[in-house]
């Protein structure tokens, strides 16, 4: 069975890109591995000062 599809308004189409530092990825790559989550979701909740999910 398939999965259903997303309302067009859930559906993220729009990319950012984003240059870090070294240092700066190693810390956010660091917070989410410590959290078990993916990097691009703990990126989007520290943007949107969001508590993880």
């Amino acid at each position: 069975m398939a999965r259903p599809k997303k309302q067009i308004s859930q559906k993220r189409s729009r990319h950012v890109m984003l240059r870090l530092t070294v240092d700066e990825f190693d810390a956010l790559t660091g917070e989410a591995r410590a959290l078990g989550r993916p990097i691009a979701a703990h990126v989007r909740d520290r943007l949107f000062k969001r508590s993880a999910a």
